[in-house]
């Protein structure tokens, strides 16, 4: 597993987590490194009818394919053998550009880069690009393709959203360059208790298909981020982007071949300590998280991240996300394996039964 000198691919040690990153598809980013999951090799699946079963892709591999994501229903997940790279060093760059020049260069630095991802800033003009590349690569050592400088913010629009404006000031003044080791650089700190809520979407067949300034992932992007001014919602910042290819597993959210690509958008809403103001933002953020799932996702064929799929409150809300699930996902074949090593159901808990009912 990953020791003092390996690591996974796209993410930092995490020891006594990395099972629960793997049953839920969990990723980093970088367009040609799949999600967690794609990492693992084998596993030993402890179940209450048939003991103890190893799986691969020679042993069970159907159900080696689905267990890898598979969401603590189908047993107690035991030993994992994972595929790792040595410890390497990365070069990170940060800097600050306009929307129109992400379009210009957005293909490019999603070739060229091992890890990219985007910090989008509501109501202004603002989008943080962190690249990061091994060290002494043709990509670490050459000029980030940018101006580095923030053009003017827009975020008086909504006086709430001033934090706005001073956040992308406080990104741009932090602009530079960084070198350290993959589980330093790879790792970062949320800011705090947050409400979120994750989409993934496939962007393309392959890395080499992509061109223009219209890609599938940033007309995502416009339509978030024109829902959010339409509708005045005050959405902090920063709403993430990131990439992987795609992933073996059919219950992964990036499910695909090996050269697809796909993109993670996160979009959040931070939780204050006092409970009347926590309150008051969890209902801001379920209608900010309902005009997403309305209104952006099922225009780009997206799917909720498995760790941020909160259990609809409304039947009618429950009856839709469980068709969205089962149009997407082989759930028949997923219950049927429930169903075949925990016929007593010991293993479910409230959001299984709910999502998967049997």
């Amino acid at each position: 597993m990953v020791g003092e000198h390996s690591t996974g691919a796209k993410i930092p040690p995490v020891d006594e987590q990395v099972i629960a990153l793997n049953m839920v598809g969990a990723h980093g980013t970088g367009a040609k490194i799949p999600p967690v999951d794609e990492q693992v090799i084998a596993l030993n699946l402890v179940t209450p009818t048939m003991g103890v079963i190893k799986l691969s892709k020679t042993e069970e591999p159907e159900l080696f394919g689905i267990a890898k994501v598979g969401l603590g229903g189908l047993g107690v997940v035991t030993e994992l053998t994972l595929q790792c790279v040595p410890r390497h060093e990365l070069v990170e760059k940060t800097f600050t550009v306009s929307t129109s020049e992400v379009k210009k260069n957005h293909v490019k630095w999603l070739q060229d880069n091992q890890h990219l991802r985007y910090m989008w800033i509501p109501y202004t003009d603002s989008v943080v690009v962190v690249q990061c590349n091994p060290k002494g690569s043709p990509a670490a050592d050459s000029a980030a393709a940018g101006s580095g400088k923030a053009p003017p913010s827009q975020a008086d629009a909504l006086k709430p959203l001033r934090m706005n404006k001073a956040e992308a000031e406080f990104w741009k003044l932090s602009s530079g360059t960084r070198v350290g080791y993959s589980d330093e650089i790879l790792g970062f700190d949320c800011g705090g208790q947050q409400w979120v809520l994750e989409t993934a979407f496939p962007v393309g067949s392959s890395l080499s298909a992509l061109s223009g300034q219209r890609t599938k992932d940033l007309e995502y992007m416009e339509t978030l981020l024109t829902e959010i001014k339409k509708n005045k919602i005050p959405a902090p910042s920063p709403i993430e982007q990131r990439w992987t290819s795609g992933s073996s597993s059919p219950m992964s959210p990036a499910a695909g071949s090996p050269e697809s690509v796909h993109s993670w958008v996160g979009t959040i809403m931070y939780l204050p300590e006092e409970a009347e103001a926590r309150a008051k933002i969890t209902e801001s953020f379920r209608s900010y998280a309902g005009m997403v799932q309305d209104r952006v996702m099922p225009k780009y064929g997206a799917v909720w991240h498995w760790a941020k799929l909160e259990v609809p409150t409304s039947p009618c809300e429950l009856k839709s996300v469980r068709a969205k699930l089962a149009a997407r996902y082989p759930v028949k074949e997923y219950n049927a394996y429930r169903t075949l090593l925990d016929p007593r159901n010991i293993l479910a808990n409230e959001w299984l039964d709910a999502l998967f009912p049997k």
